[in-house]
């Protein structure tokens, strides 16, 4: 019996992080939460999400787009400081666990921005030396005779 000869597709491992997810996750790290406390003894399922929090899940939902998560993949993001959201005692509480997945990515993302932005700074800073550069090397001007 003969057995066939698979070649390995060296794939990615895991979604890109473009530059425009990045400006998506820092847009969703200064979003701010303006909602009242839930109250859970109380009709909770009605509550309304403040600006902030349509804000965010709308570019959370930009973001899975960048990233060209799947629908199964949702959250794609929670920040790894994350608490559980449910009242202590109630079976949600007892059942609650964090997405490590969706941390683990938050985690990328953070460690991308932070890298983005040094990069920038040290582009910001060549361009300044070779702007202090042109200036002390421009010829000067022979004298008026």
């Amino acid at each position: 019996m003969t057995g066939t000869r698979r070649t390995p597709i060296g794939r990615h491992p895991g979604p890109k992080i473009t530059p425009a997810a990045i400006r998506l996750f820092e847009a969703m790290r200064r979003v701010r939460c303006t909602c009242a406390p839930i109250d859970w003894n109380g009709k909770y399922w009605e509550r309304q999400q403040c600006q902030g929090c349509k804000r965010w899940w709308s570019l959370h939902s930009d973001l899975c787009d960048a990233l060209g998560s799947k629908p199964w993949e949702w959250p794609r993001v929670e920040d790894p400081d994350a608490q559980n959201p449910y009242p202590p005692g109630c079976n949600a509480h007892l059942t609650w666990e964090p997405n490590r997945r969706a941390q683990a990515m938050w985690l990328a993302l953070a460690t991308a921005s932070r890298e983005a932005r040094r990069e920038a700074l040290r582009a910001r800073k060549a361009a300044e030396q070779n702007t202090d550069l042109d200036r002390t090397n421009k010829p000067t001007p022979p004298p008026a005779s």
